[in-house]
């Protein structure tokens, strides 16, 4: 197991990002220091395969196996970026040493993201608008203010949703959904249903460190109560992410929603 004072080379990084597994999280004693400064290290590899530093409080959130108090975080972090460690501090982000630079790409990258966040809000709105649709959320890069800065010309970046149906409707939903994205695509606007579900099937089949993630960090526009009833039917996701936890990821949307809902009402004041 790599310490906090060893480097991460081109192998012990990727071993870093794949060796998340659900036996640390099943362990009932407290974490050691060296494990959750392990765990705070994969955190920040994984979100270094998307070109994404962290905040210590993101880290904290999203420790890989390893249920850890907010202090014990910042006690890791603190060790794991001393000059010898892996990690390097900068403006109150995280990266791997050497990848500095990704502080400034997320900053870029949330800018983009905060001029498409009044499209999802409006767009999630009008999909909950349909009588079968008991759930919207916005899942993938925008969920996380990490939209790709370098999209062509001829296709802007994605929205990406979660959608969960009534049941019986699920089919009917991909042929609506379907028809809105083309009518979208006229307008430049791209949408993508990257979860249609029904609510008999809330417990998702894919059981992995990408879909914990999906489902700890969507941002529901619609259905909240839904939403509980998802996290609920997965508590698998709790071995792999322990401290992205429910109560958190409401607060997190009611936020998230106000921060949104201010751009959105700007962009419809100044078409009025």
């Amino acid at each position: 197991m790599l310490r906090s004072t060893q480097r991460l080379d081109s192998h012990s990084y990727a071993w870093l990002v794949a060796v998340t597994t659900l036996h640390e999280s099943s362990c009932l004693a407290a974490p050691t220091p060296l494990e959750i400064e392990q765990a705070a290290l994969r955190a920040v590899a994984y979100a270094d395969v998307f070109g994404y530093p962290l905040q210590a409080t993101e880290i904290h959130r999203y420790l890989h196996g390893v249920a850890a108090s907010p202090d014990a975080t910042s006690a890791a972090l603190a060790r794991c970026s001393t000059p010898r460690g892996s990690l390097s501090s900068r403006n109150g982000y995280y990266t791997l040493r050497g990848r500095e630079g990704l502080v400034e790409v997320r900053r870029r990258r949330a800018a983009l993201a905060d001029q498409l966040w009044p499209a999802a809000v409006t767009y999630g709105h009008l999909i909950a608008s349909f009588p079968f649709v008991r759930m919207v959320a916005v899942t993938g890069s925008l969920a996380w203010h990490n939209i790709d800065d370098s999209p062509t010309r001829d296709h802007p970046p994605d929205i990406d949703y979660m959608i969960v149906t009534e049941p019986g409707r699920l089919w009917l939903c991909r042929w609506v959904i379907g028809a809105l994205r083309h009518v979208l695509r006229l307008r430049r606007v791209f949408i993508c249903p990257n979860y249609i579900i029904s609510t008999r099937a809330l417990a998702l089949a894919d059981r992995n460190l990408f879909t914990a993630y999906e489902l700890a960090r969507m941002t529901p526009i619609a259905g909240l109560s839904m939403h509980r009833r998802l996290r609920r039917a997965n508590p698998w996701v709790q071995a792999y992410l322990p401290n992205a936890g429910e109560a958190w990821t409401q607060g997190f949307a009611r936020r998230s929603r106000r921060c949104m809902l201010r751009p959105a009402i700007g962009v419809m004041r100044a078409s009025s």
